[in-house]
């Protein structure tokens, strides 16, 4: 089958059932929360919290992870206490505390999906995404959920300013090809696995999409974007490490993106798996 062919085949499928982007949260205001973390007032709204649980389940959840939810909602109570069983749900779901099977091994060791230790000045982790290295034939579509979920979770844990002002991400589609794409991915991340995390969506940057999938895939996934994602996307057409450095400076970022930072891929893959 031809690239433009299998491009074809996965605007259609991308397009059959749509694709649900409406309960990511994204940070479309980008102002700070207006509660200090460990302040007063931040354990008097999880009292507050913790009076709305129902379950057994959240109820007996750590306090940590109640913290993380309230933080990830940006302190509305309501909506933390609505977040909180659908988070433990996708931990139980994913397997994010499991121990790592082959797959996940394989998936962390792949590269696909890293966090390279870059934080922005708000101390937002960034998250760098290469589908280039996304085999669909090897990984499925729950293997990339179960990675991603694991990942982030990690970094909420360890980072007290990823749960209060949320991460970036961003998606170098350098050298990507349509065989690397599986509808299946975006389908599932955008409805079941960000939509459960206690993060925000502070910036989207698509970065260098080869020309197929730039001008027939994509658009079919920006069309189902919400209005506030799309408000925090940049897309950068062609190897434009000028631009690039506009949205995350060359600090942030590693030297294949024209950056400076430093950044030990097999010391990542270990901490993914617990090694």
């Amino acid at each position: 089958m031809s690239d433009a062919a299998h491009a074809a085949r996965m605007v259609k499928e991308l397009k059959s059932g749509g694709i649900d982007t409406s309960k990511i949260e994204v940070d479309d205001d980008q102002e700070d929360p207006a509660v200090e973390a460990g302040s007063i007032a931040e354990k008097q709204l999880l009292e507050l919290m913790e009076g709305l649980l129902v379950d057994d389940a959240s109820k007996a959840a750590p306090f940590a992870v109640k913290l993380m939810c309230l933080r990830g909602r940006k302190y509305e109570v309501e909506r933390a206490a609505e977040l909180l069983p659908n988070f433990l749900a996708l931990c139980t779901e994913f397997g994010v505390d499991d121990e790592p099977g082959d797959q996940l091994k394989a998936d962390a060791l792949s590269g696909k999906m890293v966090m390279t230790g870059a934080v922005d000045p708000k101390g937002r982790p960034l998250f760098t995404l290469r589908l280039r290295n996304h085999k669909p034939k090897e990984s499925k579509a729950i293997d990339m959920a179960r990675l991603l979920s694991r990942v982030m979770v990690q970094a909420l844990r360890k980072s007290v300013d990823a749960q209060r002002f949320g991460i970036v991400l961003l998606n170098d589609m350098s050298g990507v090809s349509v065989r690397n794409m599986d509808p299946a991915v975006p389908k599932l991340m955008f409805s079941s696995v960000f939509p459960r995390l206690p993060i925000r969506l502070a910036r989207l940057c698509i970065f260098d999409p080869p020309f197929i999938i730039g001008r027939v895939v994509l658009p079919t996934v920006l069309f189902f974007m919400s209005k506030k994602l799309r408000a925090r996307l940049t897309a950068i057409n062609g190897r434009d490490f000028k631009a690039l450095h506009e949205v995350y400076p060359a600090a942030l970022l590693t030297a294949d993106l024209g950056g400076t930072l430093a950044f030990d891929e097999a010391k990542f893959a270990k901490d993914v798996c617990g090694s």
